[in-house]
């Protein structure tokens, strides 16, 4: 992805206070709470890992799903 090494630093302490903040709700939370945020959580990373690029040969099947639902269509089609 070509991110500098303050770049990648502070995405890596970025995630791991995201983690932090969701172990204390999991930890503090009522289980409906926990699944809800569990279930939000999965959403987002895929969300995040399709407009990254991660995801192969440029897959976006989330991304895509919520375009057809809204009815907004791609640039040049």
């Amino acid at each position: 992805m070509g991110f500098s090494h303050r770049a990648s630093v502070l995405i890596i302490y970025a995630f791991s206070f995201f983690f932090g903040a969701l172990a204390i709700t999991f930890n503090s939370g009522t289980l409906l709470t926990s699944v809800i945020i569990l279930g939000i959580v999965v959403i987002g990373l895929q969300l995040m890992a399709e407009m990254s690029g991660v995801m192969l040969k440029g897959k976006q099947p989330l991304i895509n799903g919520m375009r057809r639902l809204v009815g907004v269509r791609e640039r040049g089609k």
